[in-house]
């Protein structure tokens, strides 16, 4: 059995939106994966605006069930990081953005004993929901995994990665989930594995950022040219407010003197 190892010393779990779907290479509005995470049957989907979302996704454990408590999702399940049980997965490793060169640890467990995984037990990695901004890096390249590179690459199109030394980054935003497996003929199965990251605290998207930026540079840019024809025409704003004030001052003297003045009026009269 292959497992993998994500190391972070600020893992943290975060609780998966009901309904939700990753975003897609239209946009974070714009889910096209059939994978749902955390399905509650009983509720709206979560941006499920455009019509290339709304024909994608279906339902696993909860398809046809009219409310969660009928999709059987045990614990196992809830906390599982195979694709079989989105329906069912309720939290996923939490990480700040951005994840840069996020080392990778894979191990193979066999009757008990485990062994890390290392050449000739050469990896393929792919994201499950056709995500694009994340990149893996490796080290060691020796000529004869650039020979099984080339043939694996030609005929079943897979990139293959040395599991020495393996990082992870990721640019992107929300949830990616990954798949990890060996290449054939190095076991007697099929090994591989899926884990899942949630990239959060992303900066906004474009064109929010540049739009508060170049709101916030015009406000800047305005107030240095009111206090610049302030300087050149010798404006003080200061003594402006001290005229105002003064003639209020007087206009309410005045007001009060009149207001006598006719009290007084009638007083003789």
């Amino acid at each position: 059995m292959l497992k993998h190892l994500p190391y972070s010393p600020t893992v943290l779990l975060l609780l998966i939106q009901v309904n939700y779907r990753p975003p897609s290479r239209m946009g974070i509005a714009v889910p096209l994966t059939d994978n749902f995470y955390n399905v509650h049957p009983g509720k709206s989907k979560m941006r499920n605006y455009f019509k290339e979302s709304q024909n994608t996704g279906k339902f696993k454990q909860c398809a046809n069930k009219p409310s969660r408590a009928e999709c059987n999702c045990e614990d196992n399940m809830k906390l599982s990081f195979s694709v079989a049980f989105s329906d069912c997965k309720e939290k996923a490793l939490r990480m700040k953005f951005p994840v840069v060169k996020l080392p990778l640890y894979f191990v193979v467990e066999d009757e008990g004993y485990s062994i890390n995984l290392t050449a000739p037990y050469f990896v393929s990695i792919e994201e499950i929901n056709n995500r694009m901004n994340w990149k893996v890096s490796g080290t060691d390249r020796t000529s004869s995994m650039e020979k099984l590179r080339i043939y694996f690459q030609k005929t079943n199109k897979m990139r293959l990665y040395n599991p020495d030394g393996l990082t992870l980054s990721i640019t992107g935003s929300e949830l990616f989930h990954f798949r990890v497996s060996t290449i054939p003929g190095v076991s007697f199965c099929n090994l591989f594995d899926e884990f899942q990251i949630y990239v959060d605290d992303s900066p906004l998207a474009f064109p929010g950022r540049h739009l508060i930026s170049t709101i916030v540079a015009v406000l800047i840019g305005g107030i240095l040219f009111v206090a610049f024809l302030l300087h050149i025409y010798e404006i003080q704003i200061g003594n402006f407010f001290k005229r105002k004030s003064k003639r209020n001052k007087v206009e309410s003297k005045t007001s009060t003197a009149t207001a006598s003045e006719t009290s007084s009026t009638s007083t003789e009269s």
